[in-house]
C-alpha cells in the first residue's frame, strides 16, 4: 500500500514474521533518519497475538480490512472473526 492509504485506527493484512495477520494502526510518526531523511513510522498492534510493534515502511500493509464493531465494548473487529482480544481483557 501507499503511505497515504494507511490511516490511524484501520485494520490491515500484514505480515508478521512470515504469516498473514490482521493489524491495527495505533500511531504514525514521521522520523529524520541517520542520513538527514525523513522516514515515517507506523505504530501497530498485532491482533492475533495483542503485541505492539512498527513498521518502517508502508510497503508491509497488504490491504485494508473491513471491519464491524464489537456488540458487547464496540471495539472494531475483522468481519469474520472474533474479537481480537479474546476475553475483552482490552476492554
Amino acid at each position: 500500500m501507499k503511505k497515504i492509504e494507511i490511516r490511524v485506527g484501520g485494520l490491515y493484512l500484514a505480515k508478521v514474521s512470515g504469516r498473514l495477520v490482521t493489524v491495527r494502526v495505533e500511531s504514525i510518526q514521521e522520523v529524520y533518519a541517520y542520513n538527514s531523511r525523513l522516514g515515517t513510522r507506523y505504530g501497530i498492534t498485532n491482533l492475533l497475538t495483542g503485541r505492539m510493534t512498527a513498521f518502517r515502511s508502508a510497503a508491509k500493509f497488504r490491504t485494508a480490512v473491513k471491519e464491524k464493531p464489537c456488540p458487547q465494548c464496540k471495539h472494531a473487529v475483522p468481519v469474520g472473526e472474533d474479537h481480537p482480544f479474546g476475553m475483552h481483557r482490552a476492554c
